[in-house]
């Protein structure tokens, strides 16, 4: 059974929070993934919440996307009008969130190649 919360947001309204996403996190995943490209936010999405959700299949997700991506030349790059996805993304990485510091590190350093190889190595370590 998934549980949600509703919470009221000025940009967003009325928004409910389904419960994989509720746990200790220091931001919701949405915060980060609206930052990038719709396949760069699925990435981020489903390597966020991997553990609290779907497992490794969510993981597999998270490299699909990143192929797709990649495929199509794009790179995992905020948007301009936000300079701050770099702090959001070194506090997960500074965490330890998701079990997926390299994932992390990668992604702040707008690798796209090298968050895909994070994100099959988290595979392989937790096969």
């Amino acid at each position: 059974q998934m549980l949600a919360t509703t919470w009221i947001s000025e940009s967003r309204g009325t928004m409910s929070t389904p419960s994989y996403y509720q746990n200790d996190a220091p931001f919701e995943a949405w915060d980060l993934s609206s930052l990038y490209t719709s396949d760069w936010g699925q990435v981020i999405q489903y390597v966020f919440r991997w553990q609290g959700k779907n497992g490794l299949q969510d993981l597999q997700k998270a490299v699909d996307f990143a192929r797709h991506a990649i495929a199509n030349d794009d790179r995992p790059i905020p948007w301009k009008h936000a300079p701050h996805a770099g702090k959001l993304l070194r506090q997960l990485q500074s965490i330890g969130w998701a079990d997926a510091t390299h994932v992390w590190k990668a992604l702040r350093r707008r690798d796209g190649n090298a968050t895909l190889d994070a994100i099959k190595d988290l595979i392989k370590e937790h096969k």
